[in-house]
């Protein structure tokens, strides 16, 4: 698992940290392939004393939180069933863990992938042979020979394992924005043609070789290799959009958003509804933010759940330190519910369209959530903008800051309304201030 922009104690405005090991390509092939021997080993059963590796075969995130649907044996664990139980994903509430399943069964899965079209590293770049490890562990990999072979090559890179978790993870809200404004088509043929755009080749617009094209330069010049963060995922997903509707608002026929940038969470009135005139198309609001130093603030906590509420939520891509995660919603009040990327699946020709779902997801507490994160909301109209601020205002969303005018965002804001409430708090980022040359990035350009 690769660390997130947020676990890398991320000036936010410098996305890529640190580059990987030094070590040269031969110090790290030794180890490599010692590993892999030892792995090979225990595969064709010429040894028995191996542990036996921990990653698994089937299509279900790897997590150390507990499933909701696995069967639940244990005494203490049936009392506590009885007690009814509350499910939101993506704005939609459940009485049951197999209604909740039903719905996130419908939503679209992206993984870390092994064998796609290569990339070539950069000079001064991580090198691939030093994410070897996270990827040959994994069982579901070493089907392959072909595939295997493609994993040693020194020079490109052919799979994300080990690095590319936030790309995933913006993919997944992305594909599900896609999904929600298109079902309509029908859902098996958008469903597919919406994976098109997201395959692991240069072709695809939203595939992870785009998503690093796009940032490769000014002002974040990731290389392949390094780990994207909340400002590098937004503001792929502004540039890959803008550029596939060049002429055409149907593209692949599927319709696609315009994507609107906002790092402090700032929302005007007068801006939002002349997008909607200018680009005569729905909008995904992307909100990148640092929601405290080391550790989520309590102070937000029932803002992140109300987000997740709303029927206009296509999810965060955020995580726990060292790992980005797709969260979908939640259980109860207290547990976000999320897909999980870092399994690695093998680049398949013709793409399976199992592989792009799954029935398992994973829990973590809202308290042991990174600070770091990528909220994103899709409007498809002034009117549901209009709703949409309704529900914040209701709920006193302390994330988000609704302004009338452009020109009166300066003389407003919420967060400082309740100052009293957090200005003790160590893990407090008062989102209304603009951060200063160094760290801000305009992702709006």
């Amino acid at each position: 698992m690769e660390p997130s922009s947020a676990a890398s104690s991320d000036n936010e405005a410098v996305e890529a940290p640190a580059l990987a090991p030094s070590s040269s390509d031969g110090e790290v092939a030794d180890s490599v392939f010692g590993r892999f021997s030892a792995l090979m080993k225990e595969i064709t059963g010429t040894s028995t004393d191996t542990k036996e590796a921990s990653t698994s075969t089937s299509p279900a995130p790897a997590s150390s939180e507990s499933n909701v649907f696995k069967e639940e044996n244990e005494p203490k664990q049936q009392q506590a069933d009885l007690k009814p139980r509350t499910y939101v994903v993506l704005g939609e509430k459940f009485d049951s863990a197999h209604a909740a399943k039903e719905r996130i069964q419908r939503l679209l899965w992206l993984s870390y992938r092994c064998g796609f079209e290569p990339i070539p590293k950069s000079e001064d770049g991580p090198q691939p042979i030093a994410f070897f490890p996270s990827i040959v562990f994994s069982r579901s990999t070493l089907s392959n020979l072909n595939n295997l072979k493609s994993l040693l090559d020194k020079e490109h890179f052919t799979s994300d394992a080990g690095w590319g978790c936030m790309i995933r993870t913006s993919q997944n809200l992305l594909a599900n924005a896609l999904l929600k404004l298109n079902l309509a088509a029908g859902e098996a043929h958008t469903q597919e043609k919406i994976i098109d755009l997201f395959q692991d080749n240069s072709q695809a617009r939203f595939s992870l070789h785009n998503y690093i094209d796009a940032v490769s330069g000014e002002p974040l010049n990731i290389e392949p290799g390094q780990w994207f963060g909340p400002n590098a995922a937004s503001l792929s997903m502004k540039r890959l959009t803008e550029k596939m509707h060049v002429g055409n608002t149907k593209a692949a026929e599927v319709t696609i958003p315009f994507v609107y940038v906002s790092e402090n969470c700032d929302l005007y009135d007068d801006e939002i509804e002349g997008l909607f005139v200018k680009e005569k198309r729905p909008l995904l609001l992307l909100f990148p933010i640092r929601l405290g130093i080391d550790q989520v603030n309590r102070y937000y906590y029932s803002s992140i759940l109300q987000l997740l509420s709303s029927r206009f939520s296509v999810g965060i891509a955020g995580g726990k330190p060292s790992s980005s995660f797709y969260f979908i919603g939640y259980e109860e009040d207290d547990e976000l519910i999320y897909f999980d990327p870092h399994l690695p699946q093998v680049v398949e020709s013709p793409c399976r369209m199992e592989s792009y779902h799954t029935a398992d997801y994973s829990k973590l507490k809202i308290s042991m959530l990174d600070p770091s994160m990528m909220i994103g909301v899709l409007l498809e109209s002034m009117k549901e903008y209009q709703h949409f601020k309704l529900e914040c205002s209701a709920a006193k969303n302390k994330i988000l800051h609704f302004h009338p005018l452009v020109t009166t965002a300066a003389q407003e804001s919420s967060i400082n309304q309740s100052w009293e409430e957090v200005q003790g708090e160590e893990d407090f980022v008062n989102l209304s201030v603009v951060k200063n040359e160094e760290e801000f990035i305009d992702l709006g350009k």
